[in-house]
């Protein structure tokens, strides 16, 4: 695909995740393993989009 569907899919997933850590996170105070996830997410969406 193109570097815009690539940002798109990321600007929705990182949506997806920031609401799962504000829910989860002020709820059971799990915050540190879903910013880790979000962060993953967003080193292989990054190396992703360079290799594209």
């Amino acid at each position: 695909s193109d570097g815009l569907s690539v940002l798109l899919d990321f600007s929705l997933l990182s949506s997806f995740f920031s609401d799962i850590s504000l829910v989860f996170g002020t709820s059971l105070g799990f915050t540190f393993p879903f910013f880790f996830i979000y962060t993953s997410y967003f080193i292989f969406f990054s190396i992703l989009s360079l290799a594209i």
